[in-house]
């Protein structure tokens, strides 16, 4: 056990990734305490506007409890009540917003543990956290899987930590979960286990509909690692990535009658599907609008910019 503990005190990616994770969730959770403890008593309407009026003053409440009910914003409400209650057993009908477009594997590993907890709130904000910290190390590790040096590795991992929208990974939704299971999918890969490659993607696809597009990923680097290209019977394990998806669908068909479920329940939401693209036109066209609800669109357009050139540049170096 001793030897263990100081294996893992001396292995540069723990201490990489517990540097990174550290400092930034220090810094997210002294920010996201500020702001549940602050309020603003009548707030001038315009900028500028009578600001020598405005009254700013910090609220006594436990630390404990405003994390409890930060939990409970947004997505985080619906996670934690799948956890807690399951999914709603009724036929399928858009009238209103039903927990079918939330998938099942985060809130499993919630009840898994608030079982033993009874807390289910900071259960799954610690959770989401011991995701991102494991995420991190993983992701340490596959960058210099890749063949980079450990500085480079360490600025990576910093970088997605420190990131702007870093937050998320802290609260609990799936976006911790997701990334774990991703690199973990390709680090597998990358050392040639496609069985645990495949069995990361199809937990990957029980957490984000997303997680069906590691197989293609995984097919593409599968048939990098084996040039020239024979067909072995190892490359069956990567089928196990839709598996997620799939059992999901069953379970759907079987209590609403509506395999897509996950996806007809957004209407709902007002959510719309179109060309992946087109948030990018939409941004190009109207280049003022920097956000519109949920949407900062100047930081997504500059993510994904960032990204397609990127993408460009690996495919130009074949990787």
């Amino acid at each position: 056990m001793v030897d263990l503990a100081k294996t893992i005190r001396l292995d540069p990616s723990v201490r990489a990734a517990g540097f990174a994770f550290a400092l930034t969730r220090a810094m997210v959770f002294f920010v996201l305490i500020l702001a549940t403890h602050t309020t603003f008593k009548e707030p001038p309407l315009e900028f500028g506007s009578k600001a020598q009026d405005l009254q700013i003053k910090i609220r006594r409440y436990s630390v404990p409890q405003q994390l409890r009910e930060l939990a409970t914003r947004s997505d985080g409400s619906w996670y934690i009540a799948i956890a807690k209650y399951g999914y709603e057993k009724r036929p399928f009908t858009i009238e209103k917003e039903y927990n079918w477009a939330f998938f099942p594997l985060y809130p499993l590993a919630v009840r898994t543990v608030a079982h033993f907890t009874g807390n289910y709130r900071l259960v799954a904000i610690a959770l989401s956290n011991l995701f991102f910290f494991l995420a991190l190390i993983v992701l340490h590790k596959l960058v210099m899987a890749f063949g980079y040096d450990q500085p480079l590795a360490n600025r990576a991992i910093f970088y997605l930590a420190a990131f702007p929208t870093s937050y998320f990974f802290s609260l609990p939704w799936t976006t911790s979960l997701f990334l774990l299971l991703t690199a973990s999918s390709f680090l597998a890969a990358k050392r040639g286990a496609w069985w645990l490659a495949g069995a990361c993607a199809g937990l990957a696809s029980a957490t984000r509909y997303e997680g069906i597009f590691l197989l293609p990923a995984l097919l593409i680097f599968y048939w990098q690692c084996n040039r020239p290209f024979k067909l072995r019977a190892n490359i069956l394990w990567l089928l196990l990535a839709p598996t997620g998806l799939l059992a999901f669908m069953a379970y759907l068909y079987a209590i609403t009658g509506n395999a897509l479920a996950f996806v007809d329940a957004q209407a709902a939401w007002k959510v719309r599907w179109g060309f992946f693209l087109q948030p990018l036109v939409t941004f190009i066209i109207s280049p003022f609008e920097l956000s519109a609800g949920w949407n900062f669109r100047l930081l997504n357009f500059i993510a994904a910019v960032t990204a397609l050139l990127c993408a460009a540049a690996w495919l130009r170096r074949r990787e």
